[in-house]
């Protein structure tokens, strides 16, 4: 979001943002009520009234400590993850996605660490305490975990952007969301 928001700054100099980082819950609420114009979020459990549009399919990844055992694997099975300590992000449906993703193989994993912060979730990891899932794969310093690609074939994560379907944006939101859907595959591969 950052990138974004600067660069559509830099083409529009006029136009002044208030972010909200919150639960996808608070931010459906903002765009019912009107707080928020539009969220940028994932179509996970989106209502009728909300319409949603796709910008950017992500895979599921693995992020593992260094000194894992599994962390030499190219890509890694959810079976070769099961007995293996979990790190779950614990975010409201966060949590009954990453555990439907292990439905095929008849178990879902219990978690042996959670936090709702994904700094935490990091750091356990980075203490080598476990494994996660995350929804977007880190980037930046990886000095401390490596991230894997999962072989299973599972649902992906969309993050696209929402809007109320009975509010009638405003024309510099609809520009946003436009220059949105235009640089996010973009600016996602340059990170």
């Amino acid at each position: 979001m950052p990138g974004l928001i600067s660069r559509f700054i830099g083409e529009h100099a006029d136009i002044l943002f208030r972010t909200v980082e919150a639960h996808k819950d608070h931010l459906i609420r903002g765009l019912h009520d009107g707080s928020l114009d539009l969220a940028l979020t994932y179509s996970l459990d989106l209502t009728e009234e909300i319409a949603f549009t796709p910008l950017l399919t992500l895979p599921s990844y693995v992020i593992l400590p260094k000194a894992h055992r599994l962390a030499s694997a190219c890509k890694l099975s959810l079976a070769d993850l099961v007995p293996e300590p979990y790190v779950l992000l614990d975010m409201p449906h966060c949590r009954e996605y990453f555990a439907a993703l292990f439905d095929a193989l008849g178990v879902r994993p219990v978690p042996a660490f959670r936090s709702s912060q994904p700094e935490v979730v990091r750091g356990i990891i980075a203490n080598g305490l476990g494994y996660s899932i995350p929804q977007i794969a880190p980037h930046g310093d990886r000095e401390e975990f490596v991230v894997k690609r999962l072989k299973d074939d599972v649902n992906p994560t969309v993050l696209g952007i929402a809007q109320s379907r009975a509010m009638k944006p405003r024309q510099v939101v609809h520009r946003f969301a436009s220059f949105c859907a235009t640089h996010i595959h973009r600016l996602h591969l340059a990170i």
